[in-house]
């Protein structure tokens, strides 16, 4: 085949999809799925909630979207969750151009408010679980994973850019504080519980540099006044919260130019019960999922590594960075 044969090809392949694409957005309800998948993922009753819709309709709407490739599923425990397909984001593509369109809309005001309150009944959950839950919680994780499995790698690549202030989301029982604290000026522990929050102080109690905060980034109405960090880490937290796409979208915003996010996660299991004994929202990552967010919020993958563990879970360790450049181009 030629080279402008080849083209050609490409071509006519690229209007194909476009063609796809276009039949596949030309329904209200469908462009307004599309915009609700960009936040978060769902399950079908939840998007019957959130478009007033019947789940019959619902589901012949998905399917389309789904054949085209604009959507992707993932089954955890007997829901199937739904998100947009990754390929999406991808800056420059037609599918991104196509898809960066349908979100300069915004939602309706009756399907925002919807919004609002599934987030917020996710979050009511999660904050029970640990309220109820944080004296044994250490035992039950440590079922998946102990911190000393993953904690020195977290905390060499933390260090490798001290000397300003470093962020830690969800310190948990506080390992990871002493060794971060000879490392920077400042030392911020985050969480949204106050029962896990104490839990980290006794751990850091000697340490005159780390500052306790009670609060929660994904709180739209109530967010905690933090600095711009030099290093943000977060240990095994992202499966635990109701929307792991908007959380890591406001860690962006909280880093300093050239800063460094550091994200310890579960990759993608089928053992739900997690869900039960340790809170878990969501059953892990991919790791492409992840690296998607990221992009999308102005951030480089540095590296990646990834950590076998007990009961046939694996854990994995990405490093971000904030650079000017990147955030330009974005």
């Amino acid at each position: 085949m030629s080279t402008s044969e080849h083209n050609q090809t490409q071509s006519d392949q690229a209007l194909t999809e476009l063609a796809s694409w276009l039949r596949a957005v030309g329904d209200p309800i469908r462009i307004h799925t599309l915009r609700l998948l960009a936040r978060d993922a769902f399950g079908v009753q939840e998007l019957c909630h959130l478009l007033d819709s019947k789940q019959p309709s619902l589901s012949h709407h998905l399917k389309i979207l789904l054949q085209a490739g604009l959507v992707t599923t993932r089954r955890e425990r007997t829901t199937v969750f739904y998100r947009r397909d990754p390929s999406g984001a991808l800056a420059g593509t037609l599918k991104h151009r196509l898809l960066a369109e349908i979100d300069a809309q915004p939602l309706p005001a009756d399907i925002e408010l919807r919004l609002q309150e599934i987030h917020q009944l996710r979050s009511e959950a999660s904050r029970r679980f640990f309220t109820e839950q944080a004296a044994v919680f250490k035992t039950q994780q440590e079922q998946i994973a102990e911190f000393q499995e993953y904690g020195p790698l977290v905390s060499r690549r933390a260090i490798r850019h001290g000397g300003g202030i470093a962020i830690e989301v969800g310190p948990g029982d506080g390992d990871l504080l002493p060794l971060l604290s000879p490392h920077f000026s400042q030392v911020i522990a985050l969480d949204n519980s106050p029962e896990m929050l104490q839990h980290s102080r006794q751990a850091a109690a000697e340490l005159n540099n780390i500052v306790f905060t009670l609060g929660d980034v994904d709180d739209s109405n109530n967010p905690p006044e933090l600095p711009l960090a030099d290093v943000i880490v977060m240990n095994m937290v992202l499966h635990h919260v109701p929307n792991p796409q908007r959380l890591l979208t406001r860690l962006c915003h909280l880093l300093k130019d050239d800063g460094r996010l550091i994200v310890t996660e579960l990759c993608a299991h089928d053992q739900d019960w997690v869900r039960d004994a340790c809170g878990d929202a969501w059953l892990g990552f991919d790791s492409d999922e992840l690296i998607s967010w990221l992009s999308n919020g102005g951030l480089t993958s540095v590296s990646a590594d990834y950590l076998a563990l007990r009961n046939g879970f694996r854990v994995q360790i990405h490093e971000f960075t904030k650079s000017p450049i990147t955030r330009t181009l974005i």
